[in-house]
């Protein structure tokens, strides 16, 4: 399948959700290791590392996200309709939105080193379990997920509530009872 990034309208053949001169400007822009190591690699890398990011953000276990997608055919995630930011702004239904392209493109350097989800052999470890508030204690030895705060950070304005679980670190909201999220619309 060859590289195509999704341009806001749901393409059924996206395989990234930015593209790689966006992400070359990115790096660009920020400098430093990572800037050089995105430089250095071939544009057949670049793609495949963008692909292997976007793949980690569609995790649908880890990312909840708001809104719909906009079209049933669409590979990606995004576009989406009926998205309200969490400040209230709206999210138009034909951009991917730039907090989903950083995001990416943060992974994206990463992606060229490393395993982004690698698999994680958790089975009989857990060695106690609490249902809420949620707890999970692992024993020794057993493999521990990254948290890439950066990455969380960026997307978490476009997420149901709860947070998710991957992300410890992320201050989860107090829910009250009986809470249903629901979109907003304005007048």
């Amino acid at each position: 399948m060859a590289f195509v990034a999704e341009d806001g309208t749901g393409l059924a053949t996206a395989t990234s959700l930015v593209s790689v001169a966006t992400t070359d400007t990115y790096w660009a822009d920020r400098g430093g290791a990572d800037n050089t190591t995105w430089v250095a690699a071939t544009t057949a890398s670049k793609q495949a590392a963008l692909i292997k990011a976007t793949d980690y953000v569609r995790h649908a276990r880890r990312y909840r996200w708001l809104g719909t997608r906009k079209s049933y055919a669409q590979t990606m995630p995004w576009p989406r309709t009926g998205v309200t930011e969490r400040d209230g702004l709206a999210v138009a239904d034909t951009i991917v939105p730039w907090q989903v392209q950083q995001a990416v493109a943060s992974l994206a350097v990463r992606a060229l080193t490393e395993d982004l989800l690698p698999d994680l052999e958790r089975g009989g470890q857990i060695t106690s379990e609490t249902v809420g508030p949620r707890s999970v204690t692992y024993g020794d030895g057993a493999p521990l997920g990254s948290v890439i705060q950066r990455v969380d950070g960026l997307l978490a304005p476009l997420l149901r509530l709860p947070l998710i679980e991957a992300s410890p670190y992320l201050k989860q909201p107090t829910i009250p009872a009986g809470y249903v999220e629901k979109e907003f619309t304005y007048s």
